[in-house]
């Protein structure tokens, strides 16, 4: 299922960046652009999520347990928690790394605020950096140089640029990107989304500006400003920004407004990937059953005979599940045929719990051969009665599927 999710949203993440790179990246509309970058990633992270859940309104009944392992079942599982135990340990401390750090960030800033001399206006908060740091916005504060050396002119057009990014709330954005880093900070789309993002909220501030100055002299005051730098990951400095790419965009003829009907161009993408989720969800294909599950599954016929797909209870091992696994650990052996011709796999034998409780219909729904789709199917057949499932209260069918793992790397050598 997780593998599932992590290919299915990157997919979505794939397409959608795509998307912005052929046909939106030019144009001019930045706020369009800017909201694009932002739910992108949030729909491509939700989408495989709801299409799971639309997909498994179907009435199947599932019961999530261990796989069966012919071999040594105690060695492999073991070396499989171990592996899964030190990928989410590694998970888990960059993420938490990631987390410190972003915290750390944001309380520099604040103890910067509350030892700094501040004038407080209607729509923001003015920081003096004294010289320690460059001119950035964050939040509604904007931290502004006094010791550097700038005409009246340029002053104005730095304060213009910053006030852009408070109006927008643009640091709420970084604030998303960086949460989603700490979740994803595997993913390097994630990282390719916020750098976009970013020269998106610069062309902004700067279309702000030039609303009321001459397009020559602002370039030349980008310019001169770019040799300061700010390494903070939650604000903006109109000193750390793209400055080739804000030039070309300050320079660059407006994008003709009917081409913004390309937006319209993402109702049927998003659709067909949610149909194609959703169906794939529903399909439930064999080799996504890697993660280690046992699977009932049920499907609804008509007449005295039903094999029901919705159940109250559903059948299960006279006694309980680690009495059948018992059953079949001392009852099914690996094929000397699969021995010899180093056959490994996973078998997955269906069969149907009647009434009675009594074990029938036995089909392999996808074997590995050489004796061992037998041998499953033997031992199971021969496994004690269970007890049958209840639906409207009065016993029924239920069809099951059970996965079984032949694994000679299992084996003591």
């Amino acid at each position: 299922m997780m593998i599932n999710y992590l290919i299915e949203s990157t997919i979505c993440l794939v397409i959608f960046y795509g998307i912005y790179v052929i046909l939106f990246r030019k144009e001019t509309f930045f706020q369009r652009n800017r909201y694009f970058l932002i739910t992108a990633p949030i729909v491509a992270f939700t989408l495989p999520v709801l299409s799971f859940s639309i997909g498994n309104t179907n009435g199947i009944s599932e019961l999530n347990l261990p796989d069966f392992y012919v071999g040594e079942p105690n060695l492999i599982i073991e070396k499989n928690i171990s592996l899964f135990s030190i990928i989410l340990m590694v998970y888990g401390l960059v993420s938490i790394t990631l987390l410190g750090l972003f915290i750390r960030q944001v309380l520099q800033l604040f103890k910067l605020i509350k030892t700094s001399k501040r004038e407080f206006y209607p729509d923001y908060i003015l920081i003096f950096t004294e010289g320690k740091m460059p001119t950035f916005s964050f939040l509604n504060y904007l931290f502004w140089d006094n010791m550097a050396d700038l005409k009246e002119g340029e002053q104005g057009k730095i304060l213009k640029h910053e006030q852009a990014h408070l109006q927008d709330k643009h640091t709420i954005d970084l604030f998303l990107f960086e949460l989603m880093k700490i979740i994803f900070w595997f993913h390097p789309l994630v990282y390719l989304f916020k750098r976009e993002l970013v020269d998106q909220h610069e062309f902004i501030a700067d279309a702000f500006v030039l609303k009321n100055s001459d397009q020559k002299s602002y370039t030349r005051l980008i310019v001169n400003s770019l040799f300061k730098e700010l390494h903070l990951n939650v604000v903006h400095s109109f000193n750390q920004s793209p400055i080739k790419k804000r030039i070309i965009m300050i320079q660059k003829t407006k994008t003709p407004t009917y081409l913004g009907i390309k937006n319209l161009l993402m109702v049927p993408v998003l659709a067909i990937l949610f149909v194609a989720f959703a169906c794939n969800s529903q399909v439930g294909e064999l080799s996504d059953k890697e993660e280690v599950e046992l699977k009932n599954k049920v499907e609804a016929k008509a007449g005295e005979d039903d094999v029901y797909d919705v159940v109250e209870v559903t059948a299960k091992p006279e006694g309980d599940f680690e009495g059948f696994y018992s059953f079949l650990k001392n009852n099914m052996k690996y094929p000397n045929q699969a021995k010899r011709l180093g056959i490994e796999g996973k078998v997955f034998v269906q069969f149907v719990v009647d009434e009675n409780g009594k074990l029938d219909d036995f089909k392999v729904l996808n074997g590995i051969g050489a004796g061992c789709d037998q041998e499953a199917v033997r031992a199971i057949k021969d496994a004690p009665d269970w007890t049958p499932a209840l639906a409207n209260n009065k016993r029924v069918k239920q069809r099951i599927v059970i996965p079984v793992n032949f694994l000679l790397s299992g084996e003591k050598k």
